[in-house]
């Protein structure tokens, strides 16, 4: 997708599709593949990327297995720090609840 509003949409898509239908085998299979893609998401410039990422986190947290979120909490934890220098903490509250919730299910 070329403009930040098509990543964001297809992003969007991703985290709804895997909260409705993350508890099925085949598409929890595919979820590492698609965290490290959005994992990088986070890197981009384009704010309104990085919010829908955000909630792809959030979802997928939600959805994982404890096993898959133990093997993505470094890297979890990498992309997320990256917008802790964000002057206008547009993101505080989301990186804070996600935060929350990984400390929850994994400790």
């Amino acid at each position: 997708a070329g403009t930040p509003h098509m990543r964001s949409a297809g992003v969007i898509s991703l985290a709804r599709m895997l909260y409705e239908f993350g508890g099925r085998g085949d598409v929890a299979a595919l979820l590492p593949s698609l965290l490290t893609t959005v994992l990088l998401l986070l890197r981009e410039k384009a704010r309104e990327v990085v919010k829908s990422a955000l909630g792809f986190v959030k979802v997928a947290i939600v959805v994982a297995d404890d096993e898959t979120l133990r093997a993505f909490v470094p890297d979890l934890c990498e992309g997320l720090m990256q917008w802790r220098g964000d002057t206008k903490n547009h993101f505080r509250g989301k990186i804070r609840d996600v935060l929350d919730r990984m400390v929850a299910r994994v400790g």
